[in-house]
């Protein structure tokens, strides 16, 4: 009778461990914003075309951080970046001559996995890697019409490297800095107004393909369901 009654409280009580045991492994919903600024590299199509910082000399990312935290090392999640462009010093200086409106922008894509190294420190120490997919627009208008141009392709690897420092057991904040590999493989060309009678691009695939890369740096903060 003993026994069974001890098995009965085992029985009963087991759902209590169970809870208790997942929140000591960590996991639950994980998501974050960052911000800073961002810095390209390399070109966008083959080595005969002007770098891409001539048109786009940075951008102010607004980025995206949501996953699950699948233990107190790992999380697996995605990543959206939308970066505000910076117009470079040859785009500038053909749009006044031209007198027309510039814009550029960086959007990215992706999944991602950060493993963090000390998760029950309040210094947290992480590394991630991600992968996925990137938009660059550079476009042009003024009353009479306009030119979108996009191109887009693969973000092969985005290595990042953070700390997130605890303020409170489920809230973090801290330093980050990635650095990605891309590659553009298709263009995409949008004309409106005046510029539809003679739009000076085509649609279509990459053929000279060019490796380029962006280094961003700046601050992130968000939540996390795992607690030390």
């Amino acid at each position: 009778m003993k026994i069974r009654g001890a098995f009965a409280i085992l029985v009963a009580a087991a759902p209590m461990l169970v809870a208790v045991d997942v929140r000591a492994e960590g996991g639950g919903f994980e998501a974050g914003l960052r911000t800073g600024f961002g810095w390209p590299f390399g070109r966008a199509t083959d080595p005969a075309t002007r770098d891409m910082n001539d048109l786009t000399s940075g951008i102010v990312p607004l980025w995206i951080d949501f996953g699950a935290r699948m233990s107190p090392h790992v999380m697996l999640g995605a990543y959206f970046q939308h970066g505000f462009g910076i117009i470079g010093d040859d785009l500038d200086a053909a749009c006044d001559v031209n007198e027309v409106d510039c814009s550029t922008s960086s959007t990215r894509l992706g999944a991602q996995f950060h493993y963090h190294l000390t998760p029950k420190h309040r210094a947290d120490l992480w590394l991630g890697y991600g992968f996925g997919w990137e938009w660059w627009h550079v476009g042009a208008e003024d009353p009479t019409g306009g030119v979108d141009f996009v191109l887009s392709g693969f973000e092969f690897a985005n290595f990042q490297l953070g700390v997130d420092l605890r303020p409170s057991p489920h809230f973090y904040i801290g330093p980050f800095a990635s650095f990605s590999l891309d590659q553009f493989v298709s263009a995409d060309v949008k004309c409106s107004g005046s510029a539809s009678t003679s739009c000076p691009f085509g649609d279509g695939d990459i053929e000279d393909k060019s490796l380029h890369e962006w280094l961003v740096i700046g601050v992130r903060g968000g939540f996390t369901g795992y607690s030390p």
